[in-house]
């Protein structure tokens, strides 16, 4: 089954799983994300992956950094949720990138 028909397919139930995502969403959703940085390497090259994956390192395992970077940190399930199922991670439909007239 491919990720963006089984996050189409849950509909409303899927997006109300997003603060606790079950283990087929995020295993599904850990899919994706690499599928989705594989294609970021073969479309940019590497940094843009490098990047990404660094962001996502740094959201796992910010309570054992030191002081000035230190946060509380998330949980795989709880990154996932946000970065698959919400419309705030992957899905965003940021206009930060667009020309404003």
């Amino acid at each position: 089954m491919r990720p963006i028909v089984y996050a189409l397919w849950g509909g409303d139930d899927f997006t109300d799983r997003a603060t606790s995502p079950d283990r087929l969403d995020v295993i599904v959703g850990l899919v994706f994300i690499v599928l989705l940085l594989e294609a970021t390497r073969r479309t940019t090259g590497l940094i843009m992956p490098v990047v990404a994956v660094l962001f996502i390192a740094y959201a796992m395992f910010g309570p054992y950094l030191p002081a000035p970077w230190t946060h509380r940190g998330y949980d795989l399930p709880r990154l996932v949720g946000h970065l698959f199922i919400t419309l705030e991670g992957i899905f965003s439909a940021s206009r930060s990138m667009s020309r404003q007239p």
